[in-house]
């Protein structure tokens, strides 16, 4: 008898401990794509990579230049041109790879300095509308298995960004 009744107790107060909690979810993916700063940043993200895809481009063009000018005029160089002309080239191979694996890092890093302050932003929306509307957990969206559409806080928080 005394087990049973420590059951009860146990799953009533689970119940009444669960009850307490409110859940919510939201997809801050689509709320990003709405908000202007993100497209800014997409923006100048993209012009930034233009940038360094000219610079690339540029460096590539003149290797392949370079080799095509070793090649043409190999019969006619010495083997002390020709070996100089080899490690020009190798010079300049080395250094289009090196600009295009710092190329990716700098992408990177511009990404991650121009998406933060936008990301910031965003999280601090979903907390304010977290505390306002007493929510005790907020989920991504498409983490979740099952939701129930009531608890979507997408409208609250783009209406706390005044999307």
């Amino acid at each position: 008898m005394k087990k049973i009744i420590l059951l009860l107790l146990v799953t009533i107060l689970t119940n009444v401990i669960s009850a307490q909690n409110k859940f919510g979810y939201l997809d801050s993916q689509e709320i990003l794509l709405l908000m202007p700063e993100y497209k800014s940043a997409e923006k100048d993200l993209q012009e930034f990579v233009k940038s360094l895809d000219g610079q690339l481009l540029s460096m590539q063009t003149e290797l392949q230049n370079m080799f095509s000018d070793y090649q043409q005029n190999i019969e006619s160089y010495t083997d002390l041109v020709k070996a100089d002309k080899e490690a020009e080239i190798q010079s300049l191979q080395a250094r289009v790879q090196s600009f295009e694996q710092n190329a990716q890092i700098s992408i990177q890093q511009k990404q991650a300095d121009l998406l933060q302050p936008i990301q910031d932003k965003l999280r601090n929306a979903i907390d304010n509308v977290a505390k306002e509307n007493n929510y005790t957990y907020i989920f991504e969206k498409p983490i979740l298995l099952y939701v129930e559409e009531s608890e979507n806080i997408l409208p609250l928080v783009k209406k706390k960004l005044k999307l």
